[in-house]
């Protein structure tokens, strides 16, 4: 009987060891993609000017015949 609790209390301290580490293991996770990401990603995006529209030669605007 005494074999059994034994290893009873022996599962009980790997599951519980196991689930701390896995939880130690996600926050530190979660922690190193926070760290990795880009300063940027905290602000919206700018929102960018429209682009003036190109300016034409006359001289591009002819058909140049051969």
């Amino acid at each position: 009987m005494d074999t059994i609790f034994r290893l009873l209390a022996l599962f009980i301290a790997t599951a519980l060891a196991g689930a701390f580490a896995f939880t130690l293991h996600w926050i530190f996770l979660r922690a190193a993609f926070a760290l990795m990401r880009p300063a940027a990603a905290a602000r919206p995006a700018p929102v960018l000017a429209p682009r003036p529209a190109a300016r034409l030669r006359p001289a591009s605007t002819q058909r140049i015949a051969a």
